[in-house]
Parts: structure tokens; C-alpha cells; sequence
């Protein structure tokens, strides 16, 4: 059994006696397997949705098979079912031998038993396991928006929003014509060099508004907890301090 001395193994913060995380990270693994739970159902529904091949037709009304389900969406619904499986199998072992089709069974044993999730010694590699999961399907099921970078006409100063991708425009104030690829790019390249304080939400929400990227806050959260960012520095209270540049290269490989 562990004493409340042994560090957490991955947050390094100390945990209850018995226990193979903190306080704390159980708590974000809860919140993570609640996630989970919601988006089972969701890669369900993109499993089972009808697929268009060509263009639209009137078909007969009867003796028409339907087309076959999406057998990308069918792995990712049952990679997700399964890691449900393997978390309640933590607890009870059965767990582990159900259909995918149990995962509602096996979900509600697991926010049932904190305390058996806690302490199993599956339970640190479970809880990355699983966050990385996460990360890896909001990034397949995410509508990702246009990019649209606000810069600044060099004329008058006034603040312009740059979709992606194009090159030139008209400033809507004083009418010169801009070379927005240009301000983009030197926008970029300034954000990239702050250094910026917050929470990961805090932190996702600049980029969204000032780089004028996408990244959600579970992959932010998941690369400051997960070390892949040398730069960064916990400064309490759930916030951190990184480096914009580090932090967007690091997003990139992950969402």
C-alpha cells in the first residue's frame, strides 16, 4: 500500500494512502471519463450516418439496402468503447470481457467506484491513455473554422480581420490596398515570441484570438502536463506561463 508521502506520477503533487494519483488528478480524470462518455455517442451517430456517394437521385421506396456505415467512425466508436471497458475493468476484471455495446454498463461502474479508480495501480497510464484519446478524436470531430488573423492597416491603423489564405485587400477605413500575406505573417511572428500567462483555457482562447489559431483546451492541457514543453513554468493556481512560439509548434503534432 502507498503512504501519503508517494509522490503522484504525474503531477508529482503527494497522494491519499492507498491511492496511485492525487487528489487532483483524479478529479480531471472523472471529468475526462465523463467526456468520454459523451462523445461514445457521438462517433456512434457518425458511424451509423448515411452516406452520399454521388450526387442526389430519387431512389425506390422499397427493396433498397442502406449503404454501409462509415468503418472509420465504427473503429474510432469502438476504440473509444473499449477504453470505457478498460477503465471499469480496473475495478471489477468482468468489465474487461463485455461487448463495446456495455460501455453505458461500464461507465456508470466507474463514477461509481472513485475510490477503486483511484487506487489502481493501472490507473496513471489510464488516465493519459485516455486523455490522449480525447485529444485524437476533437481533433477528427471538430469543425475547424476558417483562420482569420486580426492585423493593422499601416495606414490609419485600423484593425482588420485577414481570412486565411488571402493575399491583398482593401483597408474598409482608408481604402489603400494591403498586402495582408505580409501583416499576417509579421503578426504571426511577433505573437510567437510573447510569453503569455493563463489557465489552458485562458491560454487556448489567446490563440484563437490573437494567432488566430484553433487549438482546444484539453490539447493545451495535455502539453503542459505532459512535459513536451521545456519553456513552460507552473505558476499556481492552475495557471501557467509559456512560450506562444513552443506551445503552437507543440499543438501541431497533437490536434
Amino acid at each position: 500500500m502507498r503512504d501519503i508521502e508517494t509522490p503522484c506520477p504525474n503531477c508529482g503533487n503527494p497522494t491519499m494512502a492507498g491511492w496511485s494519483i492525487c487528489q487532483s488528478c483524479l478529479r480531471r480524470y472523472i471529468e475526462d471519463i465523463g467526456s468520454l462518455a459523451h462523445v461514445i455517442p457521438a462517433l456512434r451517430a457518425l458511424a451509423d450516418r448515411t452516406a452520399r456517394i454521388g450526387g442526389r437521385s430519387h431512389a425506390p421506396s422499397r427493396g433498397v439496402a442502406p449503404l454501409p456505415i462509415s468503418t472509420h467512425w465504427q473503429e474510432q466508436w469502438e476504440r473509444a468503447s473499449r477504453l470505457m471497458l478498460d477503465i471499469a475493468s480496473t475495478i471489477d476484471i468482468r468489465y474487461g470481457l463485455l461487448r463495446t455495446e456495455s460501455w453505458r454498463k461500464a461507465w456508470r461502474k466507474a463514477i461509481s467506484n472513485r475510490n477503486s479508480l483511484a487506487a489502481s495501480d493501472r490507473t496513471p497510464d489510464l488516465m493519459l491513455d485516455l486523455h490522449a484519446t480525447l485529444i485524437d478524436l476533437d481533433g477528427m470531430m471538430r469543425e475547424r473554422d476558417p483562420r482569420v488573423t486580426v492585423v493593422s492597416c499601416t495606414e490609419c491603423g485600423q484593425r482588420i480581420a485577414a481570412p486565411f489564405g488571402m493575399r491583398a485587400g482593401d483597408c474598409p477605413s482608408c481604402g489603400v490596398r494591403l498586402d495582408l500575406e505580409a501583416l499576417v505573417a509579421e503578426h504571426e511572428r511577433d505573437a510567437r515570441s510573447r510569453t503569455v500567462d493563463g489557465s489552458p483555457a485562458e491560454l487556448a482562447s489567446w490563440f484563437s484570438n490573437v494567432i488566430g489559431r484553433r487549438v482546444s483546451r484539453k490539447q493545451v492541457e495535455w502539453l503542459l502536463r505532459s512535459g513536451r514543453l521545456h519553456g513552460c513554468e507552473r505558476l499556481g493556481s492552475g495557471r501557467w506561463r509559456v512560450t506562444a512560439g513552443e506551445l503552437l509548434d507543440a499543438s501541431s503534432h497533437v490536434g
